[in-house]
């Protein structure tokens, strides 16, 4: 587990790293009936192409949190919200959200408090390191349906370190500049 606090944001970060996941289908069913114990945001990881680029989205969710300006249920589906390049919720829900065939993903929880107060035995799967992941989510992403949703260009399935900084600043750029 990473914990992480933005300095201008009173709240706290926990992201962890789940795979080898077996029970997506019903984590996915208690999210959509609201349960509380699953108040958290689940993210598929084959559309996380670094750790800027979720650290972009959960600083964008803060921001409109602190502004009173959220534009879905709660702060976790605001950050899937916000990883999305345009204004549909559920198209975001949808590409960034867990599915019933997903067994590798990242899992968020925003809360005021340092302490951990939450329990992550509801997900039947192996925790990985955050601070270990960081190079490796790479090696996790569907790159053409990556390229396809934010509009990258050409489809380009070897990257040399130059194309990968410039697809990840171009992603931080459509979560950061995608309008209201």
């Amino acid at each position: 587990m990473t914990q992480i606090k933005f300095p201008q944001f009173p709240q706290f970060i926990n992201i962890h790293r789940f795979t080898n996941v077996l029970n997506s289908s019903e984590i996915k069913e208690n999210l959509i009936k609201g349960n509380k114990d699953y108040d958290f945001a689940f993210i598929n990881t084959k559309l996380i192409f670094s750790q800027s680029q979720l650290y972009s989205a959960i600083y964008r969710s803060l921001l409109e949190l602190n502004n009173n300006n959220l534009r879905t249920k709660n702060i976790h589906s605001e950050i899937l919200f916000c990883l999305s390049p345009i204004n549909n919720i559920m198209e975001a829900l949808k590409n960034f959200g867990i599915q019933n065939s997903t067994f590798d993903f990242i899992v968020i929880k925003i809360s005021d408090n340092l302490e951990i107060d939450y329990n992550l035995n509801i997900i039947n799967g192996e925790e990985i390191k955050f601070e270990q992941i960081n190079n490796e989510l790479i090696k996790f992403v569907d790159l053409k349906k990556l390229y396809k949703i934010y509009k990258l260009g050409t489809f380009k399935e070897v990257l040399n370190n130059e194309d990968i900084l410039l697809i990840n600043q171009k992603i931080i750029n459509s979560i950061q500049l995608r309008g209201q």
